[in-house]
């Protein structure tokens, strides 16, 4: 792709107090464009009439008009020019374009040439010459001029009216108002040819029937220009390009064979008296046409007697119908442009029943992908569902077992305060057993000594045998105390051990499921953000 897609190239120019930027835009439309940029310096309305060349090339069936950007101002010739006419309000700026069709974005670099600001003139009450002139040669570069090269030529002084001397002889058409001799400025048919060429034979017999039927259809001469001026700039000078048909029949004039031949010219241009151009012929006696062309090519109908004729051939062409065929023109192109553009783009894409079938294929399977996912969803929400449950379960498991944990301690706490409160009864008896120890050896000496008291001592030994059975009986307890006080220390220390073990494996558990959980929030937020909802 060429460069200028990108539209940094601007050709600006400034005359007349209008400036115009004429660069490429290949991104902004459908189709690539060329855009003006115009801007007007003056106080007051102006009208200007800008002309871009189009490259030889490039066929002008690839050149349309946009409708949002003054389409109904552009007009495209058939000599590879388009035309651009408005008027700008003071310090008016405006942006407009013309498109370009290309095959190969590399032709964009020839469009880029400077334009042609043709006119400004300012607005005034008084220019309906300057805008006769402008429709004159819009219709004349539009419109096939087969059927207006009659008129033409009598208007430029080649030939007579083909078919009006027939009426004036044979008095067909009495309301004619050139059959008015008494009020016709032609009235003396000799008095302007006499430097006519004797040898021209009169063509407007053969030519009668050929064209009957175009004087209705012809368009307006350009009334801003004298008839018979020697110029090259009139309206109907223009390349052969602009002329369609240009040798018609009956487009043959009285000067006979010459003027024949150069109608099959490469350029077709307005006819232009020269010095070696042979004089007009005599009129035939009675010739209203032959005088009148005689009179218009020599210069000596006036120009109010020549607008009459023009008015009564019915010749002016209202400025509304030149902008409706600008506008149909403009229309026909853009529908042009939009009918290749539909032709590509059903060439690429098909048309719109396969593209629609394609479509519902993939709306079919985007639909049961949203069903698979729908049901994945469903899965997910069950199985979320399932570990909240199994986690309200281990929370409420939790919850017994640290209940269980604190009666143990509690029970633990309380056996173990008995377990005290025996031990200290022990050390009594100890302590007892001692005083015991101590009086029985008192005894054994009172019992030498008093053997009465001996029986006394007896009973008392029973007595004491009877408490050594106690304490050895206590003894006992004590120790099967001790070995309960042992099993239940190593059994609240296993205990402890299967606490701790159970509560670590309870928490590893409540991770796994709060990750667990973590990830099913995740992976739902995620359907959420695909699907538009949480």
């Amino acid at each position: 792709m060429s460069d200028f897609s990108s539209g940094n190239e601007v050709i600006s120019s400034s005359e007349s107090g209008v400036t115009i930027e004429k660069s490429f835009d290949g991104e902004a439309f459908a189709v690539p464009a060329i855009r003006f940029e115009l801007r007007s310096d003056h106080d007051d309305a102006v009208t200007v009439r800008i002309t871009d060349r189009i490259p030889d090339d490039f066929p002008m069936d690839n050149v349309g008009f946009h409708p949002e950007y003054e389409n109904e101002n552009w007009t495209a010739y058939k000599d590879h020019r388009v035309q651009f006419e408005r008027t700008l309000e003071p310090n008016e700026s405006l942006t407009t374009v013309y498109g370009i069709r290309l095959s190969d974005w590399s032709d964009a670099e020839k469009f880029l040439i400077e334009p042609e600001l043709e006119e400004v003139t300012p607005v005034t009450d008084d220019g309906g010459q300057g805008e006769e002139r402008m429709e004159e040669h819009t219709i004349t570069d539009i419109v096939s001029e087969d059927s207006s090269q009659v008129v033409r030529d009598v208007i430029a002084g080649d030939s007579g009216l083909p078919g009006l001397d027939e009426d004036a002889e044979t008095g067909d058409d009495p309301a004619d108002p050139l059959a008015d001799v008494g009020n016709d400025p032609l009235s003396d048919p000799l008095g302007s040819s006499a430097d006519a060429d004797d040898g021209a034979t009169d063509p407007l017999a053969d030519a009668a029937s050929a064209s009957a039927d175009s004087t209705g259809e012809d368009s307006a001469p350009d009334e801003s220009d004298p008839a018979g001026s020697d110029t090259e700039d009139g309206p109907f000078a223009g390349s052969e390009d602009d002329i369609i048909d240009a040798d018609e029949p009956g487009d043959d004039s009285i000067d006979g064979g010459d003027d024949a031949d150069e109608s099959n010219d490469d350029s077709l241009e307005a006819p232009v008296e020269t010095a070696d151009e042979p004089p007009a012929s005599p009129p035939r006696p009675g010739s209203v046409a032959a005088a009148l062309a005689d009179e218009i090519r020599a210069g000596e109908v006036n120009d109010d007697d020549l607008k009459r004729i023009q008015q009564e051939l019915d010749l002016d062409t209202p400025e509304s119908t030149n902008v409706r065929i600008r506008h149909l023109q403009s229309r026909v192109d853009d529908l042009a442009a939009y009918t290749e553009a539909l032709e590509e783009f059903i060439d690429e894409n098909g048309t719109a029943k396969t593209l629609i079938d394609g479509f519902e294929s993939e709306v079919e399977s985007v639909r049961a992908d949203l069903d698979e996912m729908g049901s994945e969803i469903e899965n997910a929400k069950d199985e979320g569902a399932q570990a909240r449950a199994r986690v309200a379960d281990l929370e409420t498991n939790l919850d017994g077992l640290e209940t269980s944990i604190d009666s143990l301690e509690s029970g633990l706490e309380s056996d173990l305060a008995d377990l005290e409160d025996d031990l200290d009864e022990l050390g009594e008896l100890d302590s007892n057993l001692d005083g015991l120890t101590s009086q029985l050896d008192d005894l054994e000496d009172l019992v030498a000594t008093n053997t009465q008291e001996a029986s006394a001592l007896d009973d008392e030994l029973e007595d004491l045998r009877d408490d050594f059975e106690t304490v050895d009986s206590l003894e006992g307890k004590i120790e099967v105390l001790s070995e309960d006080v042992s099993d239940l220390s190593d059994s609240v220390e296993a205990t402890e051990t299967r606490m701790d073990e159970k509560i670590d494996t309870l928490r590893s558990d409540i991770g796994d499921i709060e990750s667990e959980l973590k990830e099913l929030h995740e992976w739902r937020d995620q359907l959420g953000s695909v699907f538009g909802g949480n």
